[in-house]
C-alpha cells in the first residue's frame, strides 16, 4: 500500500472525525459520548478481529511473547487515549471545531518532536528544529 495512501486516509479521518463527534454528541455529555463511542468502536474491532481470524492473519503465538514492559506501555497508551478522547469531546462540544483543531495540532507537532527527541532518543535534524520554530511562530500568530 506504500506510504501515501495510508497517510492520506489517516489525515482525512483525523480531519473529519471531530466534526462527526460533535454532531453525534449533541444530546450527550462528554462522559456519555465517550462510552457510546467506545461501544461502537469495540463492536467494530470485534468484527475486524473475526475477519482477521477467519483470514488467518493473526498469529496467536505472538501474544505469548509480550513482555511486562510492553503491557505497561500499552496500558499507559490506553490511559492517555481515554483521557485525550474525553478532553477532545469536552472541547469540541463547547467550541468551534474549525478553530479548535488548528490550535491543537501545531502544539501536538511541536511536543511530539521534542518528546521523541528528549525521552525516546529519536533523531532530530536541524530542519525539524526549523519546522518546530515555524509552527510555534504560526501558532502565536494565529492566537494574536
Amino acid at each position: 500500500m506504500g506510504f501515501w495512501v495510508p497517510l492520506i486516509v489517516l489525515v482525512l479521518c483525523w480531519t473529519i472525525n471531530p466534526f462527526l463527534k460533535k454532531r453525534a454528541a449533541v444530546s450527550l455529555s462528554s462522559n456519555e459520548y465517550l462510552l457510546f463511542n467506545t461501544m461502537i468502536v469495540m463492536i467494530l474491532i470485534v468484527l475486524y478481529a473475526v475477519y482477521l481470524f477467519c483470514r488467518k492473519k493473526i498469529v496467536w503465538q505472538h501474544y505469548t511473547k509480550i513482555k511486562g514492559v510492553q503491557i505497561v506501555y500499552a496500558l499507559v497508551a490506553g490511559i492517555t487515549t481515554v483521557i485525550s478522547s474525553l478532553m477532545l469531546i469536552h472541547l469540541i462540544l463547547g467550541n468551534s471545531v474549525g478553530k479548535l483543531i488548528p490550535h491543537i495540532q501545531p502544539i501536538v507537532i511541536v511536543l511530539t518532536v521534542l518528546v521523541g527527541w528528549a525521552f525516546f532518543h529519536e533523531k532530530f535534524h536541524w530542519k525539524q528544529g526549523l519546522g518546530v520554530l515555524l509552527i510555534a511562530g504560526g501558532l502565536v500568530a494565529m492566537n494574536v
